[in-house]
């Protein structure tokens, strides 16, 4: 009776958020938020929101919607409904947020069943699946339909129209509005919401049409884009300490063997070419050591022949992408096989005399196949483990279970993977 009464003053409280000033609620965090709306607005269309942005465009006869404003009385001529409608979303996902802290029983807290199906109207199998790849790992799951990342979020950008420029949080809001759906109802779901908001970035500005595209290309800078929104102070934001890791380059002298490095720009997905029938032929030729000629050694003081390559900082989730299309369009079909649990990293990532061995070593955790003949045509699919012994595809509104014995196609594109240490606490 005591926990009921004790539930009942929790909901009443995370109610009073929405309806009173933070600053009642006996948390220190929410008390430094921003008063939300008293009123709970219900989400808006998000096509209807991209339909209006489309028009005062069009209106305004110039590209406005790429314009910078730090002030909503500066806002471009048009966007005011729009500005407002990005607000009323952002006040309906802090909503869920608050609930979420204040109540232990609520929905977003259970244990996440494997990705629902998603629908295809036409060529969107691309976000489809890498939407259900993300779903399907724990870390982003969490990080997204508990609406934790309003964490490391600059509210402030979200409805500065900043969506139109550089960062990316208005895409944020957007996969937790996503993610919310499918949790909350696991119902067949579509992107083309999602898909609406995602193009007003300008990095996806390229998939604001409906033909097939690269679903590497989507997965990679989608997960750049979440990374630079929600980091705060150039600090290490919660998608790079998963998914992402700087490359070192490196020049070793031949004589005395010293190296001198440069760490390179962040990246997220290893792409290789095939250049072999096993992926880790195919990964020790990408980190194969070039020879330079007459290199200044600055410990010799001499001109010396030396090595030059390069290897990556660690990180906890890889992902390697098959390079199987040629410029001319050509897909190379070649089967490349691939270990499931002992992918052994060692010798092309940075360690030191702390290192422990089984830093290195991944265990795989999913697989994008791809079916045609360009990476603009065709269909994809993903095969994602749920479980220590347990695997499911997922094709667009179909999830089905399956089992490890067709993983290893030619039809493979792109190969992920898991620090096999970090497996429970990262992927299920």
């Amino acid at each position: 009776m005591a926990r009921t009464k004790k539930t009942a003053r929790v909901r009443v409280r995370a109610r009073d958020v929405v309806g009173k000033n933070c600053t009642n609620v006996e948390l220190s965090e929410l008390a430094k938020r921003k008063e939300p709306s008293k009123k709970v607005i219900e989400q808006p269309s998000l096509r209807q929101f991209k339909s209006n942005q489309d028009e005062s465009t069009t209106k305004g006869g110039t590209n406005n919607h790429v314009r910078h404003t730090d002030d909503k009385s500066k806002a471009p001529r048009g966007h005011e409904e729009t500005l407002s409608k990005i607000q009323k979303v952002e006040c309906n996902a802090r909503q869920v947020y608050f609930e979420h802290l204040l109540d232990p029983d609520h929905p977003l807290n259970w244990r996440a069943q494997p990705a629902p199906g998603l629908e295809n109207p036409g060529s969107l199998c691309y976000i489809n699946t890498t939407v259900q790849l993300l779903y399907g790992m724990k870390c982003t799951r969490n990080l997204f339909s508990s609406g934790s990342f309003w964490q490391g979020l600059d509210l402030t950008t979200v409805h500065q129209f900043d969506m139109f420029g550089q960062k990316g949080g208005f895409i944020a809001v957007a996969l937790h509005t996503l993610f919310q759906e499918m949790h909350l109802h696991n119902c067949r779901h579509s992107v083309e919401s999602f898909k609406d908001v995602l193009v007003l970035h300008h990095s996806f500005r390229d998939f604001d049409n409906t033909r097939q595209q690269d679903v590497n290309e989507l997965l990679t800078k989608l997960l750049d884009t979440l990374s630079e929104a929600l980091r705060t102070d150039n600090k290490c934001d919660p998608i790079s300490e998963v998914f992402r890791s700087r490359a070192i380059s490196y020049v070793r002298c031949q004589s005395c063997h010293r190296e001198s490095y440069n760490r390179g720009d962040w990246s997220t997905s290893l792409e290789v070419a095939i250049t072999g029938r096993s992926i880790m032929e195919c990964i020790s030729a990408h980190f194969r050591l070039e020879d330079v000629h007459d290199w200044k050694c600055g410990h010799c003081k001499l001109a010396r022949p030396a090595f030059q390559g390069f290897r990556l900082e660690p990180r906890n989730i890889l992902i390697i992408s098959l390079k199987r299309f040629s410029v001319n369009g050509t897909k190379n079909n070649t089967r490349v096989d691939f270990p499931f649990d002992d992918l052994d990293m060692t010798k092309f990532t940075e360690t030191d005399e702390q290192t422990d061995p089984s830093d290195n070593k991944f265990s795989l955790i999913a697989v994008i196949q791809h079916y045609g003949a360009s990476p603009c045509k065709g269909h994809y699919d993903v095969i994602m483990r749920t479980g220590d012994t347990t695997w499911h595809r997922f094709d667009d509104k179909h999830v089905e279970l399956t089992n490890t014995s067709k993983l290893v196609t030619s039809d493979v594109y792109t190969i992920i993977y898991c620090r096999h240490d970090k497996l429970h606490e990262l992927i299920f």
